[in-house]
């Protein structure tokens, strides 16, 4: 039982604090006293700091098979798989591959003043998150991440519940693509597009998330994608403009506000989507190539 009610300061509050997310901007780790007691439970290796010193054989990368570590990315504390239990989500990174995202999750339940390793999702991405409190009294997450591929990058605001640990990712509520950095990946005509976050507030008093959006697109042509791998692909970023994006939390789900409707619609449209083009371009010339010059 936690002594003078300090532990119950760690999840009473954490529904009712609006806090900022931002997928670009990786939150500090937290300080190793913290995370031991979960490190301790799960390592099969030696700790340092806020990491294991070896992959855990449940991870994609099991000890013996990658020299990575698996580093404690974040803790939220709530109650996820019961109203009753006071319970901790751990992000980690690390000994996972770029299809999980490089990382994963663990559950752990408080129980006789002990934490106990539930469970462990490779993929799922809570790095970045704040916990809205259910009808009901369990706690979903709200997370925000980011990632890139071939010639672009993803932003994206998503749910996660963990009552349904094995695959707790919800529909994303938003999804911004950006192909300015698409030196050579994107056909002539097609359009270099901007999107990204300005700010992020998730507000579980008020039971909203608002989002600002940076969105923008430029048709590029045959010489702007040859001078792009030349010049570097912001020289070509197009104009923007500023959108508001607010979702409504009704105490069990979120749905776009209908002001809103408009905005998303606009942000998340793919003006530049990757060609066929495959391989890196390497010259503008092997670019003029590719494009039939």
């Amino acid at each position: 039982m936690p002594g003078r009610g300090t532990k119950l300061l760690l999840f009473l509050p954490l529904a009712v604090l609006a806090a900022d997310l931002n997928p670009d901007a990786p939150r500090p780790a937290p300080q190793p006293e913290a995370v031991r007691e979960f490190l301790t439970l799960t390592c099969s290796s030696r700790i340092v700091a806020s990491s294991c010193a070896r992959c855990p054989d449940f991870t994609t990368y099991p000890r013996g098979t990658s020299a990575q570590t698996w580093d404690v990315a974040a803790v939220h504390y709530g109650h996820f798989t019961d109203p009753s239990a006071d319970q901790a989500l751990v992000a980690m990174k690390g000994c996972e591959p770029h299809a999980n995202d490089w990382g994963g999750t663990m559950l752990f339940t408080r129980s006789h003043g002990q934490w106990k390793f539930d469970r462990y999702t490779g993929g799922l991405i809570t790095d970045d998150c704040i916990s809205f409190r259910r009808d009901g009294g369990l706690d979903l997450l709200v997370c925000a991440s980011s990632g890139g591929w071939q010639g672009g990058w993803t932003r994206t605001i998503y749910p996660v519940d963990p009552l349904r640990f094995e695959d707790p990712m919800e529909p994303p509520l938003l999804v911004l693509t950006d192909t300015t950095g698409a030196c050579g990946n994107v056909w002539p005509g097609v359009r270099y597009q901007k999107a990204a976050f300005r700010s992020i507030a998730a507000d579980p008093a008020k039971g909203e998330i608002r989002a600002q959006v940076e969105f923008g697109i430029r048709t590029m042509t045959k010489a702007d994608l040859v001078a792009s791998c030349v010049r570097g692909p912001g020289v070509f970023e197009p104009a923007t403009k500023t959108y508001v994006v607010r979702f409504v939390f009704d105490g069990t789900e979120f749905h776009i506000a209908p002001e809103s409707v408009a905005a998303k619609r606009t942000v998340e449209a793919l003006g530049g989507q990757p060609s066929p083009i495959s391989g890196a371009v390497d010259s503008p010339h092997q670019l003029d190539g590719r494009l039939g010059h």
